[in-house]
């Protein structure tokens, strides 16, 4: 009886599991979440104080537990205190619990990878731009975490793909969860363009690909016109030149030429040249180009506008360029002048000045013929005209010639005249205004030679010169210095040494002694500059003789002898100074011989 309860209640117990597996198919990776955490319960199955963290221990018989029924029961029977599971565990979880207890290894689960696409096409995309990004999806679909260990781009075009997003190298997506890769294409090459998304996964297989297939296209046609904006000034009802304009295809598709026109207020009176490669009709290839050649032939003085326009088959047809123009009246030569007045400051009467430059520039646009030169004025004839400006000579247009011209004043104070330039241009004759002032310098000193004596060491008594301004207008002396052994002194009405101011028939004096160091001749002059002297300067030329003191002369006496100044117009008066030494001598010698002779005479005293 016992044996047979025995058996029906295992018996019971497997139609139980059957019935259970079929109400729910078991999951041993649940299984594994509820045996460590039953549904937040106090206590689990995996704790340490019930059948701990793994089945393979085989805890307080926890190998009954791959009877979900065992389980139920247990519980229900406060097994081990059980029960405190009874409001966490239903039927689904003791079976999701017993799969796991039954199979622990079943409970690690596996990654399963799911990707959205298996290839992406890009449209034609045009070189050097980037396209939209297209997405891949990939879905962890799998128990376990999924890891990305590899996300590459290969293949004939694959530097022509980029790729981004949230899948990147070493990703980890939950079961259940997702990334996005994010693929663009770059084309360099013209055609179709081929690459593979090579994804390496810890998944089943290992790999996962996506087939990447774009087509590059060239750029569109593209006109680009330079330059945009053409300026003319010409006489009316003459042609300029042409000017040149530039019709170039930048883009990479054909590009036609569909017509080419010029509107606007001035419209006839620009012109394009039988010269001109761009027509109605043209087909310019990647890179080529073709030229319009316009000129412009104005009808009337002033500004003139218009517009020329290309049209194409590329973007932002037609292409355009300003046309802008100036009539002008015919040429006209003009005349422009250096300076409008040259002075020449203050000369002496007859003396030239520097010779100063006035230009003469041809500044209009037609040939300039010099009618003629003319000083006139009131003293023209101390003025003088030399140089490359000539009556009858023709200057081009910006050309230039030069006048030289220089005065010479004839006569006293304020001296005027005028240069007058005659010529046809349109802004008539030209006037130079030229002025200068003479004056009337002269100058006399007196004596112009001296002669000084004295005794070595002793300073002669001063010889007197006369410095005279004999002329009409103020005289300026510069500077009076001496050269030699010769020194300035001081007297009554004396020059000075510094600059000094001699009106008319003023004069001043010169006094200079003569002071030696050693016997013998000397010479030296008395130097006078003034700006009136034609050379600079007048000089009084000095000569001196120094005698040795008669002291010095055995038997000599010492009595002054008075000598005499041989310098025109200025006289001496008494000194100290010895005669002339020869005469000293020979008086020494008839003295010692007088006294020989009395010594010799019998009777005769010292």
């Amino acid at each position: 009886m016992n044996a047979t309860r025995r058996i029906a209640a295992v018996f019971a117990g497997v139609i139980g599991l059957c019935m259970l597996s079929a109400a729910h198919g078991a999951d041993a990776v649940r299984g594994k979440a509820l045996f460590a955490n039953t549904n937040g319960a106090p206590e689990s199955c995996g704790s340490a104080s019930c059948h701990s963290g793994f089945p393979t221990v085989q805890r307080n018989g926890i190998t009954k537990g791959s009877n979900p029924s065992a389980i139920l029961n247990a519980i229900a029977g406060n097994k081990g205190g059980m029960r405190t599971l009874t409001p966490y565990v239903n039927t689904t979880d003791a079976n999701d619990i017993a799969a796991y207890i039954a199979n622990p290894a079943a409970g690690n689960g596996a990654a399963a990878i799911l990707v959205s696409a298996a290839s992406l096409t890009f449209a034609a995309q045009t070189l050097g731009t980037t396209s939209a990004a297209q997405i891949v999806t990939v879905t962890n679909t799998g128990t376990a975490v999924l890891t990305l260990s590899g996300l590459t781009l290969a293949g004939a075009a694959g530097s022509e793909y980029a790729r981004g997003g949230t899948c990147q190298i070493g990703t980890s997506v939950a079961a259940g969860g997702n990334c996005s890769i994010q693929v663009t294409f770059t084309p360099t090459v013209a055609g179709t363009r081929s690459a593979t998304l090579t994804i390496s996964h810890n998944a089943s297989g290992g790999t996962s690909s996506v087939s990447l297939v774009g087509t590059g296209a060239p750029p569109a046609a593209a006109a680009s016109v330079t330059p945009t904006l053409l300026s003319f000034t010409q006489t009316i009802n003459t042609s300029s030149i042409a000017q040149a304009v530039t019709v170039r295809n930048s883009g990479g598709q054909p590009l036609t030429l569909s017509s080419i026109g010029i509107s606007g207020a001035n419209a006839s009176e620009f012109l394009t040249g039988a010269a001109s490669t761009c027509v109605a009709g043209t087909v310019l290839n990647a890179n080529a180009s073709c030229n319009l050649q316009l000129a412009f032939r104005p009808t009337a003085a002033g500004a003139r506008t218009a517009t020329l326009s290309v049209a194409h088959n590329a973007a932002a047809s037609p292409a355009t360029v300003a046309l802008s123009g100036t009539g002008t009246a015919t040429p006209q030569p003009g005349v422009s002048l250096s300076a409008p007045s040259l002075s020449f400051g203050t000369l002496s009467v007859g003396e030239q000045s520097t010779v100063q430059t006035v230009t003469l520039t041809n500044t209009g646009q037609a040939p300039l013929t010099l009618a003629s030169l003319t000083l006139a004025g009131s003293a023209a004839g101390d003025f003088a005209l030399s140089g490359g400006c000539m009556s009858g000579a023709t200057l081009a247009p910006g050309s230039s010639c030069g006048m030289q011209l220089a005065f010479t004043p004839t006569g006293v104070g304020t001296r005027s005249g005028s240069l007058t330039v005659a010529s046809n241009a349109s802004n008539g004759s030209q006037i130079v205004s030229l002025s200068g002032s003479g004056v009337q310098y002269a100058i006399a000193v007196n004596p112009i030679a001296a002669t000084l004596q004295s005794i070595v060491g002793s300073m002669s008594e001063p010889m007197q010169a006369v410095v005279s301004n004999t002329g009409a207008s103020p005289l300026m002396l510069t500077s009076i210095v001496t050269a030699g052994p010769f020194v300035m002194q001081q007297g009554v009405n004396a020059c000075g040494a510094g600059p000094m101011a001699l009106t008319p028939a003023q004069s001043c004096n010169v006094y200079v002694a003569f002071q030696p160091a050693a016997a013998g001749p000397a010479s030296g002059e008395v130097i006078i500059t003034s700006a009136a002297i034609p050379s600079g300067s007048m000089r009084i030329a000095l000569n001196a003789q120094a005698s040795v003191a008669q002291a010095d002369i055995p038997g000599a006496s010492s009595a002054a002898v008075a000598p005499s100044n041989a310098g025109a117009g200025c006289s001496v008066g008494p000194t100290d100074q010895l005669v002339d030494p020869l005469l000293a001598v020979l008086l020494a010698a008839a003295l010692f011989e007088l006294f020989r002779r009395r010594r010799a005479r019998p009777g005769g005293r010292d």
